[in-house]
């Protein structure tokens, strides 16, 4: 197991020599008690964008310690250890994946609805209805074996070698450890990703879940629909109307504006996606979320009094304005207008938040928005 020393660095006189201090490390048996809290209440520190579904998820190899979902909507299956990872820990988290990856979506959905609104994950009724208008263009939450995660205060040899070797062949886990340092009355977290990413198959655009590789797969896309420097554009209008979050998935960007759990947690939430059309190339989509509807409010008329045929409301209830490159100049006053009145109702919801009961509370606990990635949830 590697072992991570941390310097302060600072200046010790006026004539510019410097001094190295050791932070101390914290033991690892306080680092424990609060390691799987403070994923739970931060999962940024575990994957930026990653939005959490369940805690000790009942499965058929025992009880997952965390199950979420990332920025592109895929299942991301979290192994913890309160100590050093070993291979025990790896079979555990490939066990939890396959039986996960064994059922039906109504299976799942169900298992996910039981589970979550428990030990500080955010309640999810209705997992098929969350996950379609958080995801609208991904087909199905299965689509995709889940990714796995080990999650450890160090690892040994043996792990180490086990999760190298199957990320090389291609498939996705990864190793994560923490270590913990004490600086005055400030507890300092350092993450440190141990294991090699998975080896990039011949003809693949990317095998990464990250921005750049999203974005490089979405440009792909775009330009087999005909539609490769329109859909930016777009996204370019929507953004400069949108104080939010804007962030590229395989089909869509996606960009969301600040928001809270039921638990009053600060999260990002997606309010608006600009997507890819397969069903008609050369033209785009501007989904408006339901919450995005709802912030509209009584404004919602006017828009889709103003675009007309190019409106419909889906089964998810979203609303879906369709954009073809030669009508793009007419429809842009409206939708101007539009997401401005979006972004006031949105200000007034997060207004009437912060003076309900309990909401002061939770900020003086320190608590922040959350900057992904996007989630979205």
């Amino acid at each position: 197991m590697k072992r991570v020393h941390l310097w302060s660095v600072r200046k010790k006189n006026t004539n510019g020599t410097w001094t190295a201090e050791d932070v101390p490390s914290v033991d690892n048996t306080d680092t424990e008690s609060l390691l799987e809290s403070l994923l739970v209440d931060s999962p940024r520190l575990l994957m930026e964008g990653l939005t959490l579904i369940g805690r000790q998820v009942p499965t058929e190899g025992g009880p997952l310690d965390l199950l979420g979902v990332d920025q592109d909507g895929r299942l991301v299956v979290f192994e913890l250890k309160r100590g050093t990872l070993t291979r025990e820990a790896v079979a555990q988290v490939l066990d939890y994946a396959s039986d996960l990856a064994a059922m039906d979506t109504d299976r799942f959905a169900k298992l996910i609805e039981d589970s979550s609104g428990k030990n500080g994950v955010e309640n999810i009724p209705d997992f098929v209805d969350w996950y379609s208008q958080t995801f609208p263009n991904r087909d199905s939450f299965l689509e995709e074996t889940p990714r796995m995660v080990l999650v450890g205060l160090g690892v040994d040899a043996r792990a180490l070698r086990i999760v190298d070797f199957l990320a090389n062949t291609g498939v996705e886990i990864s190793l994560v450890t923490f270590n913990a340092f004490k600086r005055e009355d400030a507890i300092l977290l350092a993450r440190q990703v141990e294991s090699v990413a998975p080896t990039k198959k011949p003809g693949e655009t990317t095998s990464s879940q990250t921005k750049d590789g999203n974005l490089q797969a979405l440009r792909a896309n775009a330009a087999q629909l005909g539609v490769g420097d329109f859909i930016e554009e777009v996204a370019d209008f929507v953004e400069k109307r949108t104080p939010g979050y804007r962030w590229p998935g395989k089909t869509n960007f996606s960009f969301s504006l600040n928001g809270h759990t039921d638990q009053g947690r600060p999260t990002l939430r997606v309010y608006v996606n600009v997507a890819l059309n397969s069903e008609a190339p050369k033209t785009v989509r501007i989904l408006f979320q339901e919450r995005a509807v709802e912030a509209l409010g009584e404004n919602l008329g006017h828009l889709t009094e103003s675009l007309k045929t190019r409106c419909k409301t889906n089964k998810w209830n979203q609303l879906e304005v369709t954009v073809f490159p030669d009508e793009w100049p007419k429809m842009q006053e409206a939708l101007d207008a539009a997401l401005r009145q979006m972004v006031d109702g949105w200000k007034r919801k997060a207004t009437e938040k912060t003076e309900e009961p309990g909401q002061q509370d939770a900020a003086q606990d320190g608590e922040s928005a959350v900057a992904p990635s996007p989630p979205v949830s």
